[in-house]
């Protein structure tokens, strides 16, 4: 994120607002995003609505997630 331009500010509040249990919660589905941003030829960091309705699509159809799963990604 530091080489997006966002600031140590912004990524220690970020840092911040999440426990450890709830980062490795989401650590395998901001790994799946960038995956899937790699494929499509896509900036993660500059996602657009219907990229983001793809990836959630993906994760349902492709790799079998539920809803709760979903709701973490």
């Amino acid at each position: 994120m530091r080489s997006r331009g966002v600031s140590d500010d912004v990524l220690k509040l970020l840092m911040s607002s999440y426990s450890q249990a709830t980062w490795k919660q989401y650590e395998g589905y901001i790994k799946k995003w960038f995956s899937f941003c790699e494929l499509k030829n896509s900036d993660p960091m500059v996602g657009n609505v219907i990229l983001v309705l793809e990836y959630l699509s993906h994760l349902f159809n492709d790799c079998k997630l539920g809803y709760s799963s979903l709701n973490s990604a």
